[in-house]
């Protein structure tokens, strides 16, 4: 008996239980479910983002509005100022100038509150769109993953079963192979055992190995593919 037929035996049955992994990775709900749990999950990033923006712009909106009233104050201040006194030559530009651009400074501060309120209606309408499209991602993943936990469970029985023959074979398996065959299964580096093909070339990736690669497989029963990293073996081992 090879030395490799144990680690064969184990890779061909586990092979079996990929089968079955990938088909559960590939299926469509779990596509669905997967999906819609990232629409979800960036719709609250989107709801929790305007959130914080209208917090921002509200506080923006209260400071302005702190300020807007403070000039109209003094406006009114300095218009009270100039009724009783009159206007002469010498304080006529003076005042003119100042009521200018306190009336400038409410001016502007009109329309900034103005465009923050546009600001905060846009604000409010991303986060209803947010929350809607999170209610129906939620309603979509809510769903995939019941009927992809249906599906699941029917392949459950004979995925535990091959679980429980790799684990027993795998007591007879020696060590070095079979750290070797999981390091590769971790990686997706399937079939890990290979053997060499005519001339010289890995049968996983059909790449020619050098001569050195040749000798040490001669050599030692094993080697590892330079360029796929399958472990070459020796069917005369």
């Amino acid at each position: 008996m090879s030395k490799f037929e144990g680690i064969l035996s184990y890779q061909r049955l586990d092979a079996r239980l990929r089968e079955l992994e990938k088909e559960i990775e590939k299926s469509e709900d779990y596509k669905r479910a997967t999906a819609a749990k990232e629409a979800y999950s960036d719709a609250k990033k989107r709801a929790e983002i305007s959130e914080q923006r209208a917090g921002d712009v509200v506080a923006h909106f209260d400071k302005l509005g702190n300020i807007y009233a403070d000039t109209l104050k003094r406006l009114e201040e300095l218009e009270l100022n100039v009724l009783p006194n009159g206007l002469t030559e010498e304080n006529a530009e003076k005042y003119k100038t100042q009521i200018n651009k306190l009336n400038e400074r409410l001016s502007a501060i009109e329309k900034e509150l103005n465009a923050i309120g546009q600001r905060n209606d846009e604000i409010a309408r991303i986060n209803e769109d947010a929350r809607k499209s999170g209610t129906r991602s939620r309603g979509v993943f809510n769903e995939s993953k019941e009927k992809f936990e249906a599906f699941k469970k029917e392949r459950e029985p004979t995925m535990d079963e091959l679980r429980a023959q790799l684990d027993k074979m795998s007591k007879g398996i020696d060590k070095k192979l079979f750290d070797a065959y999981q390091a590769l299964r971790k990686d997706r580096v399937l079939p890990a055992f290979v053997t060499l093909e005519r001339p010289n070339s890995c049968s996983g990736c059909r790449m020619e190995i050098s001569m050195q690669s040749v000798s040490k497989l001669k050599a030692d029963g094993t080697v590892e593919c330079e360029n796929c990293r399958r472990i070459i073996y020796s069917s005369d081992g």
